[in-house]
């Protein structure tokens, strides 16, 4: 990584970050890492991150039967009320693995209609940016 790039970097992580913490970051990217933590940031590289939420996604699928009817509707071919009922009956794992067919569809439609905050930014629900990373409050 050029000098510039590093610069750059850490002009806009400032605001955020302590010195020491910003050190720990810059050596994180300069070693090309794509996806590690520092003071309670989650900092994920963009060429990974879609991998890492479906990954992550598909880890949980009784999560995933936990959406709203209207969104697994929109992904598996049921309608609102059948799906609701069966979250009622408390079927929410079998509703994920069905959404799990479309992790593909699942992911790039939460990401569409939330952006990667609301699955990543667990403190706040918020996405910030730096060059390549995306980063986000986890605690």
């Amino acid at each position: 990584m050029k000098t510039s790039q590093v610069k750059k970097y850490l002009k806009e992580l400032k605001d955020n970050f302590d010195k020491e913490e910003r050190k720990e970051i810059m050596q994180n990217i300069i070693d090309d890492e794509s996806d590690f933590e520092v003071a309670d940031y989650r900092f994920i590289h963009r060429n990974f991150i879609d991998e890492v939420m479906k990954d992550e996604l598909l880890s949980d699928t009784y999560i995933l039967g936990c959406c709203n009817s209207w969104f697994i509707a929109e992904i598996i071919d049921l309608d609102c009320d059948i799906i609701e009922k069966a979250q009622k009956d408390e079927n929410f794992t079998l509703l994920g693995e069905l959404m799990a067919k479309n992790i593909e569809e699942v992911q790039e439609k939460m990401v569409s209609y939330d952006g990667y905050g609301h699955h990543f930014g667990h403190y706040d629900g918020n996405e910030n940016e730096v060059e390549d990373y995306y980063y986000f409050r986890v605690n």
